[in-house]
């Protein structure tokens, strides 16, 4: 028993040491993480490292759903997140931070993508019949999708009162639509769900759920004063 204990300190060691060789900032953000997941809060990121965190699947902000030959993901964005984007640089000052804040604030953000398996060139082209149909996909996803996307959060059911369609031709093989509902105005952090009734490939009623879990330990984003 203790020659097996001497093995397993000289095993913690050993990983220990190794550890210590990794690039800093790669540990750095593994311990912000690690701080956050214990539930200690106002843990602030970078810019970059607050873009990792949100479309890190293991984070609870990226949902995906696979039916049939249709990928359709649901991001939940945090206003800093989109701050930290849309402020390019690795570090963003208070001055600009709090007009960007003031901008964004009183809405909920989140981006749609749906994406055809093995697709090649643009997304709207998959399985077309006529020329008429093509327009009416880029018609739905520019200007009706968001009367068939509602949030459910908590109680309350919201209606989409933003979208923007990212129309990118035959780059790429998928379609991102950015969201925006209303923020309710309650304190109480609860279960948010999308529900979005799919009219472009008739894959039915697709839900996205977001548990407390997910958003109570959201980062802020890092600010120079």
């Amino acid at each position: 028993m203790k020659f097996a204990i001497k093995i397993f300190i000289i095993y913690l060691l050993v990983f220990a040491s190794s550890s210590c060789s990794e690039d800093k900032s790669s540990f750095n953000f593994s311990r912000k993480i690690q701080t956050l997941f214990k539930g200690t809060k106002n843990v602030t990121l970078s810019p970059n490292e607050m873009k990792e965190f949100v479309v890190n699947m293991d984070n609870g902000l990226l949902k995906s759903k696979v039916i049939g030959e249709v990928t359709y993901s649901v991001k939940y964005k945090p206003v800093d997140y989109i701050i930290s984007q849309e402020l390019k640089g690795t570090s963003i000052d208070m001055n600009s931070y709090k007009q960007k804040y003031s901008e964004l604030s009183g809405m909920q953000y989140f981006d749609l993508r749906v994406e055809i398996d093995k697709q090649n060139g643009e997304l709207l082209k998959y399985g077309l019949n006529t020329v008429d149909e093509y327009e009416r996909r880029v018609k739905y996803l520019a200007f009706d999708i968001n009367t068939d996307i509602q949030l459910i959060d908590g109680e309350d059911t919201l209606q989409c009162v933003m979208n923007h369609f990212e129309r990118v031709y035959d780059i790429v093989p998928y379609a991102t639509i950015l969201l925006g509902f209303k923020d309710n105005g309650k304190s109480q952090l609860k279960e948010k769900t999308i529900v979005f009734h799919d009219k472009l490939f008739g894959k039915g009623i697709i839900k996205f759920t977001f548990l407390p879990s997910d958003l109570q330990n959201i980062p802020h984003l890092e600010v120079i004063s």
